[in-house]
């Protein structure tokens, strides 16, 4: 397994970024409103078989984006925050292969199979799919970015409230198998991160920021380059308005609808 990430990274950090997107996106659908019944929203074609994948690294609002969808598709749907039916092969396949990884990849069912109305992901593994985005001009693809600060604050929060069993090993800091440990390969430990953890005894303060910042930008900027031009992206920051944000969503889902100025979603607003 251990060698297999490493021939993942390297591969993923020279991997080609895909930018022919000729597809077309579909014409917007209607809502005319927050009371429409569900009885006849379920109705309408735009509501049916979206697929939608939100991008942004964990600590970036990933609750309150759930949420918002269940408030934008209240007929129901399957609604992911945090995905566990695949495994590290699959993972692995999609990310160096994309579309052309084997037929019963549970990941490429994932995002090629159309949902019965829709399907949502945020967290992971969803983060970490942006350099296979362009295989699937089908999707909706949205990326939560947050100021960088705040961000680092709330990354070294998780990691001390929630990441602890990470250094349960006596022989190695990391003991994460599978999934997980192909995430901490390929950005919590990507810079020796967890480890610095690990090794001060949960200090946070005795992790490098820099570090840090540093697997959020390059995160950030593999994004930004793999989904430009692609049809169907959106990118927003968590700071902005609320409404705003939820509006920006509804537009780019196809679902005309007028947002109340009063809407609130956000939760942790202490992290």
């Amino acid at each position: 397994l251990s060698a297999c990430m490493t021939m993942l990274t390297f591969l993923l950090s020279h991997r080609n970024i895909r930018t022919d997107y000729s597809a077309k996106t579909s014409s917007k659908g209607r809502v005319k409103n927050l009371t429409e019944t569900n009885s006849e929203a379920i109705k309408l074609p735009h509501l049916q078989h979206k697929i939608i994948i939100n991008l942004g690294m964990p600590r970036t609002g990933t609750n309150t984006w759930i949420r918002i969808m269940k408030f934008l598709f209240p007929e129901g749907g399957e609604f992911h925050h945090i995905y566990g039916g695949y495994n590290v092969e699959d993972l692995s396949e999609l990310l160096l292969l994309g579309k052309n990884c084997s037929s019963d990849n549970k990941l490429l069912k994932y995002l090629s199979i159309p949902p019965k109305t829709v399907r949502a992901l945020t967290d992971h593994p969803a983060f970490v799919l942006a350099p296979i985005a362009g295989d699937f001009p089908n999707v909706y693809w949205v990326h939560v970015t947050r100021d960088i600060e705040p961000h680092i604050d709330s990354t070294l929060y998780m990691m001390q409230k929630w990441m602890r069993g990470r250094c349960a090993c006596e022989a190695a800091p990391l003991c994460t198998k599978g999934n997980l440990a192909l995430l901490d390969r390929l950005y919590y430990n990507k810079y020796d991160i967890v480890g610095h953890m690990c090794r001060n005894k949960f200090n946070m303060s005795a992790i490098p920021r820099h570090l840090v910042r540093k697997v959020i930008q390059e995160h950030e900027e593999q994004t930004r380059r793999s989904l430009a031009g692609h049809p169907r992206f959106l990118h927003y920051r968590l700071e902005d308005n609320m409404t705003n944000i939820v509006q920006k969503l509804a537009d780019f889902l196809g679902l005309e609808l007028e947002v109340p100025s009063n809407i609130s979603f956000h939760e942790n607003k202490a992290e």
